[in-house]
């Protein structure tokens, strides 16, 4: 029976994705999370032909929490590849993958500013839109909460942005 609970539990995993836009969250995800079901919000909108409408972003989201209710409904491995980045947000999800008795993994892809700054001049994502997300992480990190979930903080470096800097990368 122990087995059988462990792999129950393996297969009822939550992973949250943290980190700035043009981070490597997507990255980290394709690479590493293949057998987990994705539910991202800019797949959502590009759906709906648009990059960032403040209109549609209430139907976004509703989307988004819709996708993962009724996965976990199914008890399938679920990745929220979003920015995440205010504490309050986080602990939504948090809250609802308890609800439905999911282990929580957040994965934090802590690249320099300037990094995703550059990246993102690529595809004219705004610059102010990055420093607001910026200062929210900032003020709001993901912190060790190992009686809730399990974090993974995958530091670059300014100088090799392609390589992390800290173990962790699994």
């Amino acid at each position: 029976m122990v087995g059988n609970s462990m792999k129950l539990d393996r297969r009822k995993e939550f992973v949250l994705m943290v980190g700035l836009p043009r981070s490597g969250k997507s990255t980290y995800v394709n690479q590493y999370l293949p057998s987990h079901q994705l539910v991202c919000p800019d797949d959502i909108r590009k759906g709906l032909g648009v990059r960032h409408d403040r209109r549609l972003e209430p139907f976004v989201w509703a989307v988004v929490e819709a996708q993962i209710r009724a996965l976990m409904e199914r008890e399938r491995p679920v990745v929220l590849d979003a920015t995440n980045t205010i504490e309050q947000v986080r602990t939504k999800w948090i809250e609802i993958a308890k609800s439905y008795g999911y282990s929580i993994k957040i994965v934090w892809i802590d690249t320099p500013l300037s990094v995703c700054m550059e990246r993102a001049k690529l595809d004219n994502f705004p610059e102010s839109v990055m420093i607001r997300m910026y200062r929210q992480l900032k003020r709001d990190p993901p912190v060790p909460k190992p009686e809730v979930y399990e974090l993974v903080h995958i530091k670059f470096d300014e100088e090799e942005p392609e390589r992390p800097c800290t173990t962790g990368w699994k």
